[in-house]
């Protein structure tokens, strides 16, 4: 991954020198309310990462199970120096937003807080690149509604999937994790712990904890453990539902239209994938890889959408003893075409499976644990499309 040089020496800096954090005011739209100095906690929020449920249940239990009346005040949400930059409110002896620019003033923080006896806690949370893009180029997307800057009523599914692509291309061409805005070295320098799905650093400056998506379950576990935040709560606050572009989201990710070799780049051969590597684990990558393949990869057109697999065993064991047959669906392929001298259609399906189940599927040549599969889906008008049993299979 590659590092953000550092903009200023991370020494111990003079007061004096971070004085003007106690000149800046205030926050637009009265987010939060100044001074900068007077901040406890940071979340800090490397994009669409699932930091407002974050930074919510950090709000939440401080102001009830701890009794900080001001929890709202002492808490900060950003995204980059520069976006934080971009919402300050600064008074007329402040340095301007290009010298602000050219410092990391999330680190000036830091280096305040010691400075005055006290540490940073930075709370940040990763989420993998395919669903983070998504989910920023919709946000861009409704924040311009908001701001009556998009007509949603013109804006077309095409649209937004160039927008993605975009965002893909750019993040495989080059990717910065807000973190190494803190510390560089960062993510070459520390081991994130998959046991916990958390990585904890205490320096003499600053505290920083690291999260995952999709484990929100995991959040509360972490916090407690490294924090002693005994009995907080999280919750998913963004509804996307809700938005205003829900009907396209929903489509977007319904659409099978990624290159499936833009996929395969993004999860092992981009400026991303050495992040990617840190959070998650060889074979959860894997495992990320052949689910987006899965879902969204450009395929040959199908008759029908929204395969789905159902499993059974064979033989007589179906009827005198059900064994526990489970898999984890992989990767489904499937081409159409059409049955000469009828009006029918056939599919031929390529399947991967990986059992998770307590019946054993044994070697090749074996002739018992063999299953066999089934495919339903949905017509485009709605009818339900069923499948003759496939051919017994030995899921790998």
């Amino acid at each position: 991954m590659t590092s953000t040089p550092s903009k200023h020496d991370h020494g111990p800096s003079d007061l004096a020198d971070l004085g003007y954090l106690e000149r800046i005011t205030d926050f637009e739209d009265a987010v939060d309310h100044g001074p900068m100095a007077g901040k406890e906690i940071l979340v800090y929020a490397p994009g669409k990462t699932g930091t407002v449920s974050l930074y919510q249940g950090i709000r939440n239990y401080l102001s009830t199970a701890q009794g900080w009346t001001d929890a709202h005040h002492t808490m900060l949400h950003n995204h980059s120096n520069r976006h934080l930059v971009n919402v300050l409110r600064l008074d007329a002896d402040a340095p301007s937003r290009a010298q602000l620019l050219d410092r990391v003033i999330v680190r000036d923080l830091i280096d305040y807080k010691a400075a005055s006896g006290g540490r940073l806690l930075v709370v940040s949370s990763y989420r993998e690149p395919l669903s983070r893009a998504f989910s920023s180029v919709f946000q861009q997307l409704e924040d311009a509604v908001r701001r009556g800057d998009l007509d949603p009523q013109t804006l077309t599914l095409a649209r937004c999937k160039q927008l993605a692509r975009q965002w893909l291309t750019a993040t495989m061409e080059g990717f910065t994790h807000s973190l190494t805005e803190i510390e560089p070295d960062f993510f070459r320098s520390r081991t994130f712990d998959h046991s916990t799905r958390s990585c904890y650093v205490e320096r003499h400056d600053c505290r920083i904890l690291v999260l995952t998506l999709p484990h929100v379950q995991a959040w509360s576990a972490a916090c407690e453990r490294h924090l002693g935040w005994n009995g907080i709560q999280f919750g998913h606050q963004n509804n996307a539902e809700q938005k205003p572009l829900a009907r396209l989201y929903r489509q977007l990710k319904a659409e099978s239209w990624l290159p499936a070799d833009l996929i395969r780049r993004l999860y092992y051969d981009s400026a991303e994938t050495e992040c990617l590597r840190w959070f998650f684990s060889k074979a959860e990558v894997d495992d990320l890889c052949s689910e987006a393949l899965h879902r969204y990869a450009q395929a040959a057109r199908r008759s029908a959408s929204t395969w789905r697999t159902v499993l059974r065993p064979l033989g007589f064991q179906r009827i005198r003893r059900r064994p526990a047959v489970h898999a984890t669906l992989l990767s489904l392929h499937s081409r159409a075409g059409s049955l000469p001298k009828t009006d029918r259609s056939h599919v031929i399906a390529s399947v991967r499976l990986r059992n998770t189940g307590k019946e054993t599927w044994y070697p090749k040549n074996f002739e018992t644990g063999r299953v066999a599969i089934a495919l339903c889906a949905t017509a485009d008008d709605g009818r339900p499309l069923g499948s003759s049993i496939c051919d017994q299979i030995r899921p790998w």
